[in-house]
């Protein structure tokens, strides 16, 4: 099992003040399995709920199929149905840096996890404590 430990402090991380006159606190975790917390974990959790979702939400392949972009995952969005013209057309998006769901055809707006339970799906409790760091 791995343990990790964060460290934060409400002065200047930068300040000359002494590590043993800081105002610190702390928490930590460990991760079931013990393996490493990751982005990639977190993005390989999204994605399997997400895929599951798409697969449910709609018949056609090319609505179901998930873009993997540079920041972001792109995908039909679920809520709306995106456009009834073009299956191509994808306008939901995870973000993964900010962790949150944005269509821009009806404009729904989530947290990732807000929007997995919109559709009875949980991420891992491994992913929650990525989330919240």
């Amino acid at each position: 099992m791995m343990n990790y430990t964060t460290h934060y402090n409400n002065q200047d991380t930068q300040s000359n003040i002494p590590k043993e006159n800081e105002n610190l606190f702390s928490f930590s975790f460990s991760l079931n399995d013990g393996s490493k917390a990751t982005v990639e974990n977190l993005l390989d959790d999204v994605k399997i709920n997400l895929q599951e979702i798409l697969d449910n939400r709609f018949s056609d392949y090319d609505r179901r199929r998930i873009d993997n972009k540079i920041n972001r995952l792109n995908f039909a969005c679920p809520y709306c149905g995106d456009s009834h013209k073009d299956s191509h057309k994808k306008r939901g998006n995870i973000y993964v840096t900010g962790c949150y769901y944005k269509c821009y055809n009806c404009g729904v707006y989530r947290s990732v996890e807000g929007f997995l339970k919109d559709y009875d799906k949980k991420l891992t409790t491994d992913t929650l404590l990525l989330l919240g760091n």
